[in-house]
């Protein structure tokens, strides 16, 4: 892909009242000042640098899970097997009508043969020395003796025996030597400090997703003639997509180049709840989403705030093949606009949809799950069917301020045409777009 301009001179004339006054008296225009000032860095470095900030989204919390779930059935794992025991059996055994007649002999064999046991021996492997070491009684007088079979719990349950054969024993050789319970108290010692330690925003953290400009192409285009570092804006983004990475590579912009746009990012409240995760979005300044903390940003001096109002469904509609956005119900932000004196200012990130595929869809379980935790629940893959994005082209267009509370409307429908109005800028937007952005066959469909 070859590189460009990081954004369209015909975008950045006019008057330049965002910009640091040192930069508007050293360079022409604003597509001067950043070509001269933008971060470079070599486009693998670049990568590396998305691919790995892409897979904690993945490693992490999956490992924390597994690790998790894998420690509860060490310490829990009778109970679990007993249950298994008793339900599979009689599942079998008394309900084997519920079973399509294809499968019954399937399922009849599997939990009467050794794959059940080998099954049992997975769930009953040990954490460390001595745990459900079984044992027998040759007579009532007689000491007991510690059974050794090479399935028995006592050394290693069946990845010692599955594994010995191999040559490799690091995973039943940890299973004796690492007590879960240690580790999984580190794990929440960790957790609590990552949430309990004061932290702030770091201005250098956001130049990290300046690396990512040159790799996806990113332009930023903006009228700055229409914005006044002294009112209140809300601006709202769309889509979300799988990783806002577009999201992140405008914050990183505007922080550097337009200063005097820059905006608190809300996002969801969980996030500010997850160990780690926290400090991320600490780092970069962003607020959490909910009314409360929106309001005291906005009622400072020129306070100004941006939302993904699309959220945790407008996840589940990204897509690859088509363009998607879920604003038909999002009417939060113009009662905020309302409330505060705010001016609402659409924002379309081309691309933002183009970087991940996702197995999940909008009427999914996974869907579901996710609004109802107010947390992402979704298996994606980029590149490679790895969390390494696809290369797509990202362009961040900033629309003209939206005066909700001028608009001549029935007061008994302010909120509804004042978000009309925004829909209509948002179809304004891609229309006029979508073509220059690299998009030129996707329809926008707005849910």
């Amino acid at each position: 892909m070859r590189r460009r301009s990081t954004a369209p001179a015909d975008h950045m004339a006019g008057p330049r009242g965002l910009e640091p006054e040192w930069a508007v008296e050293k360079y022409g225009s604003l597509t001067e000042h950043t070509e001269a000032e933008r971060l470079r860095v070599p486009r693998f470095v670049s990568w590396g640098i998305v691919s790995i900030f892409c897979s904690l989204h993945i490693i992490g919390p999956t490992a924390l899970g597994l690790f998790l779930c894998w420690a509860l059935m060490c310490y829990r794992g009778a109970n679990v097997v007993h249950f298994l025991e008793h339900w599979g059996h009689a599942l079998v055994t008394k309900h084997a009508d519920w079973i399509p007649r294809p499968m019954q002999s399937t399922v009849t064999g599997l939990v009467s043969t050794d794959l059940y046991t080998v099954g049992r021996s997975v769930v009953m492997c040990p954490a460390g020395p001595g745990l459900y070491t079984t044992t027998t009684a040759t007579g009532p007088d007689e000491d007991p003796a510690v059974d050794t079979s090479p399935s028995s719990a006592a050394d290693g349950g069946f990845f010692r025996y599955a594994f010995d054969d191999a040559g490799v024993s690091v995973v039943c050789r940890l299973c004796q030597w690492v007590d879960p319970g240690a580790v999984v108290l580190g794990f929440v010692f960790l957790m609590l400090l990552s949430l309990l330690y004061p932290s702030r925003e770091w201005p250098l953290f956001a130049r990290l997703f300046e690396a990512f400009h040159d790799i996806f192409d990113f332009r930023f285009v903006i009228d700055q003639s229409k914005f006044d570092p002294r009112k209140r804006y809300i601006f709202v983004a769309v889509p979300h997509g799988i990783i806002p990475l577009g999201s992140f590579m405008a914050i990183a912009f505007i922080r550097r180049f337009v200063p005097k746009l820059d905006a608190r990012l809300g996002v969801a409240s969980v996030l500010f709840r997850m160990p780690f995760l926290r400090q991320f979005f600490l780092w970069l300044g962003c607020v959490p989403a909910c009314k409360a903390n929106l309001t005291a940003v906005l009622q400072k001096p020129g306070g100004k705030v941006a939302i993904m109002s699309g959220g945790v469904a407008e996840i589940f509609l990204s897509c690859r093949e088509r363009e998607q956005i879920y604003l038909e119900k999002r009417k939060g932000f113009i009662r905020l606009a309302l409330a505060n004196n705010a001016e609402v200012v659409p924002v379309y990130i081309f691309g933002q949809t183009k970087f991940f595929d996702q197995l999940a869809t909008n009427d999914s379980m996974l869907m579901r799950l996710s609004r109802r935790f107010a947390a992402s629940l979704t298996c994606f893959w980029g590149r490679y069917f790895l969390p390494i994005p696809y290369p797509a082209r990202v362009m961040c267009v900033v629309g003209d301020p939206i005066n909700v509370g001028g608009l001549d409307l029935d007061p008994d429908h302010a909120v509804d045409g004042a978000h009309a109005a925004v829909c209509d800028a948002v179809r304004q937007i891609y229309a006029k777009h979508h073509v220059e952005a690299g998009y030129p066959d996707d329809d926008l469909e707005i849910i």
